[in-house]
């Protein structure tokens, strides 16, 4: 999947136009790791609330390589080589981004080497079970910030810092409050 998405749905949508896909049989990950910094687009810069992710979904070892002339020296069988590694680091950190890595399958390692220069900074997840692909992929999403207090404030108390939380001018306009809760009630603004 090439793309960004900002909900569930257009994500499950993607999850299961991949699964349904006819693939090669062969993996590549020098070419998925090529494609996404091609197509690479960033919704926001990075900040302490923004969060730009890319998933890297694999069922096993790379199988195939581009040998494309860039970066190729020291590959070793179909594996990414160093100079593979430390671009897709670098292109991660310009865009503060982050990959997380999937390997999908009961014969795969947490500590796979493949996987490993995949994901960036963090180590790769193991889903050993398809069927538990979903959930695995829901635990990575951070959880939503919640304030309370004066939300003009945000988390610092401070206005006009731009913290998490703080209601604020963004490229959609001025956020809007949609509901208060007070105690154990929970009153809805939008009524």
């Amino acid at each position: 999947f090439v793309g960004s998405f900002t909900d569930a749905a257009t994500a499950k949508a993607a999850i299961d136009a991949i699964v349904l896909a006819t693939g090669s049989g062969l993996t590549n990950y020098e070419a998925a790791l090529a494609e996404a910094q091609a197509n690479y687009l960033p919704d926001e810069a990075a900040g302490p609330h923004v969060f730009n992710t890319i998933y890297f979904l694999s069922d096993g070892v790379p199988t195939t390589r581009t040998d494309d002339g860039v970066n190729d020296a020291g590959a070793v069988g179909d594996s990414l080589s160093p100079g593979e590694v430390a671009a897709w680091e670098a292109f991660l950190n310009l865009h503060g981004a982050e990959s997380i890595a999937v390997g999908v399958g009961g014969d795969l390692s947490g500590t796979d080497p493949d996987l490993q220069d995949a994901a960036y900074p963090n180590a790769p997840i193991i889903v050993d079970d398809f069927a538990d692909l979903t959930d695995a992929l829901l635990a990575t999403v951070p959880a939503p910030i919640t304030v309370s207090g004066n939300v003009l404030a945000g988390l610092d108390g401070n206005p006009g810092t731009s913290d998490p939380g703080e209601d604020d001018f963004g490229s959609d306009g001025f956020g809007q409050i949609i509901s208060v809760t007070y105690g154990t009630e929970t009153f809805d603004v939008s009524t």
